[in-house]
């Protein structure tokens, strides 16, 4: 750079007929670059090693102190070089003559500039470095200020490092493929998971460096899938080899199949298991022909029993006792023909079972009227004791026991209705004796458990209103005893007042009663005898 410096000051230039006087201009240039950057001599100085002395010779132009040395230094002091000042003077002089000139001069130099920049950047190419303004001011000894004010070089040097920085991914990116290559044929052979973070530790990039290069990351992802794919299937084929071992173990010891059993012969989850579809598909096969094989002896029992209690024998009744779907009936044969064939027997006896019954109906009748004129209770357990037949008989014949069903909830309505009315008398009695009306009082006055009594809807509702209703009255009757209380409170402390000669005011009486005037509001004539006090003040 010295050099280029030298040479630049030792040639004749064009502006040095023009430019007059060149030593204060020249000071001038440096006051205005270092005001710029906003540093005192001072600093300068103590920065460059220059005198104060020379310093301020050189910003003045006067002769004495100034030195090339002294030059140079505060030139590179500021980022600049010689040559650019001067440069600069002469630009922003007034004369087109130099102007003109200047421009041929600087496009000669722009085109220099290029070749060299060029010729650099075939040097790092070669060499195989990377391209960057710093490397090629390095082999052009032209600095990085000189390409910044040149547009179109900024431009030739981009346009190669954009260029070369794609070449050589490609060329990293082709090398890397042929590695990750190498890498998963490795991984096959020793059985590895192929991932890549596996692949990436093999040919040295990390696993979220993929996405950098499209090619290398879809090949390593084709192999993957293709390993996991594979993996996924072996593992099957093993699981299914292992659950059918399970299975015959299971088979041979007459235990149910069930996923719980097999997960604890082969040492793995319920949920994995369940999850397979292959393994989901055997287990619910085996289970299901297990069901319809258990199937028949429910349904025979089930039959028997509802022949038993009297109940007529049908799909519906089938299903809901043991339970189970229709469907499920129907898909064993053997079952579904067995229950056909006892609801067709249960439809023929109907015929039968009616004229039985409206024989039963009479019989229950007078039964029912044989246990009432004894003034005894009538249920079903009774009835059917006079008439020497068992309850599960009874229950086969739906009107015979809708008849006892019907007369034993009048019963019961007569029962409620009896108790209602002494409930009633109970209650009246207490309040009349300005009792507390409860439940127990009530019970003990009429003999009666009091929890029995809400058994009865309509005796609890009753006795549940007589409550709330005293409740009421009570404090209906403490807020007038209190109302009461406070009128005689505020006639004493308005005669009080008076004896006293003080001022009867609203305030004044509230304040003694240690009450709010808003608390009136609940005492209606309290609140108007206050409130007499407080007209007759404003009259005043």
């Amino acid at each position: 750079m010295l050099v280029r410096e030298i040479e630049f000051l030792l040639a004749p230039q064009v502006f040095e007929e023009i430019i007059s006087p060149i030593k204060e201009l020249l000071g001038k240039e440096f006051v205005a670059l270092r005001r710029k950057r906003n540093v005192k001599r001072t600093s300068v100085s103590q920065s460059t090693n220059i005198s104060h002395g020379s310093l301020t010779s050189i910003e003045f132009g006067n002769d004495r102190g100034r030195t090339l040395r002294a030059y140079l230094k505060y030139a590179q002091y500021l980022d600049t070089t010689l040559s650019e000042i001067f440069t600069c003077i002469a630009y922003k002089m007034p004369s087109n003559e130099y102007a003109s000139m200047y421009i041929e001069k600087k496009m000669s130099e722009e085109n220099d500039i290029i070749l060299a920049v060029k010729e650099a950047i075939g040097i790092l190419v070669s060499k195989g470095e990377s391209i960057t303004r710093k490397k090629i001011s390095h082999l052009t000894y032209i600095s990085n200020d000189i390409f910044k004010k040149h547009d179109s070089i900024l431009e030739i040097i981009e346009e190669n490092r954009s260029k070369y920085k794609k070449m050589q991914k490609d060329i990293y990116e082709h090398d890397l493929l042929y590695k990750a290559r190498d890498a998963i044929n490795y991984l096959n052979e020793r059985k590895e998971p192929i991932t890549y973070k596996t692949v990436g530790k093999i040919i040295g990039i990390h696993r979220n460096a993929f996405s950098r290069y499209p090619s290398l990351e879809s090949f390593v992802k084709e192999n993957y899938v293709y390993s996991y794919q594979r993996k996924g299937e072996l593992q099957e084929q093993s699981l299914i080899i292992e659950v059918n071992k399970a299975i015959k173990y299971l088979q041979d010891r007459e235990e149910e199949v069930t996923f719980l059993a097999l997960s604890k012969i082969i040492g793995t989850t319920v949920w994995s298991l369940r999850t397979n579809a292959s393994v989901r598909r055997i287990v619910l096969s085996l289970s299901k022909s297990q069901k319809e094989e258990d199937i028949l002896p429910k349904v025979l029992e089930v039959i028997k029993y509802l022949e038993d209690i009297g109940v007529g024998v049908t799909t519906k009744t089938i299903c809901q006792t043991i339970p189970i779907h229709r469907d499920r009936l129907r898909s064993n044969y053997q079952v579904w023909d067995l229950v056909t064939q006892k609801t067709c027997e249960y439809r023929l006896s109907m015929g039968n079972h009616q004229k039985q019954e409206e024989i039963l109906l009479s019989m229950v009748k007078n039964a029912i009227q044989e246990i009432t004129t004894r003034g005894e209770k009538v249920t079903q357990a009774r009835v059917c004791e006079v008439l020497n037949i068992t309850r599960q008989c009874m229950r086969k014949y739906s009107n015979a026991n809708a008849a006892i069903k019907q007369f034993v909830e009048v019963q019961r309505q007569q029962r409620e209705d009896d108790l209602l009315i002494r409930v009633q008398i109970a209650i009246k009695s207490l309040i009349d004796n300005d009792q507390i009306v409860t439940p127990e009082a009530i019970g003990e006055l009429i003999s009666v458990a009091p929890g029995s009594l809400s058994y009865h809807h309509s005796v609890a509702t009753f006795i549940r209103k007589a409550i709330n209703k005293q409740k009421q009255m009570m404090r209906l009757q403490q807020r007038i005893w209190k109302e009461e209380e406070i009128i005689q409170k505020v006639h004493e402390e308005v005669m009080r007042l008076q004896q006293l000669g003080k001022r009867v005011s609203v305030t004044a009486i509230m304040k003694n009663l240690r009450m709010g005037y808003a608390t009136l509001r609940y005492y209606p004539k309290a609140k108007k005898l206050v409130d007499t006090f407080k007209i007759k003040n404003k009259l005043k």
